[in-house]
């Protein structure tokens, strides 16, 4: 290449009819085009929550991989009590929340705020919201003699079983 190529740019290389790397080897039968597109400017593009865990989390994912350090002083997070500092890691190109104090069928906003740094030295150029929705607490049942561990007929009757949310 002669120039750097832009940021955030369509890119389509092309390869002529008959071009070869060096003039011993045999030239290309039709003429070839490859495109991409340069390095996109940072964003956050999805944030899900996971209210099915034994306690609920959350995840925000970004389109690069982010600079750990101090990238969590740029997320904010709408819950009393929670302390970002101490329940959330950064790892590649998202960020985990953990033990969320959020009680189900409720919502919270999570806040990453403009000047967080992807590894390529960009940076977010606006803050982002997301607004994330715990469900109704999930609803199982356990039944502890059953399959293989259930008793033999000539035992006295035993039962253990467990609820939650039944209804």
């Amino acid at each position: 290449l002669k120039r750097e190529l832009p940021w955030d740019a369509e890119v389509t290389v092309r390869l002529a009819e008959g071009a070869r790397p060096v003039p011993a080897t045999y030239g290309t039968p039709a003429q070839q085009a490859l495109s991409f597109h340069t390095l996109e400017p940072l964003r956050a593009d999805n944030a899900e929550l996971y209210d099915w865990l034994a306690s609920v989390e959350a995840s925000i994912q970004f389109n690069h991989p982010l600079i750990k350090e101090g990238a969590l002083a740029f997320l904010r997070v709408q819950l009393p009590g929670y302390r970002v500092e101490d329940n959330a890691e950064v790892s590649g190109n998202a960020i985990a929340l953990r033990n969320l104090p959020v009680a189900f069928e409720s919502s919270f906003t999570v806040t990453v705020r403009a000047g967080l740094q992807d590894l390529y030295g960009q940076s977010l150029p606006a803050d982002q919201s997301f607004t994330l929705e715990a469900g109704p607490a999930a609803s199982y049942v356990s039944y502890r003699a059953a399959g293989d561990r259930i008793l033999e007929k000539g035992f006295p009757p035993v039962a253990v079983v467990e609820f939650q949310n039944a209804l």
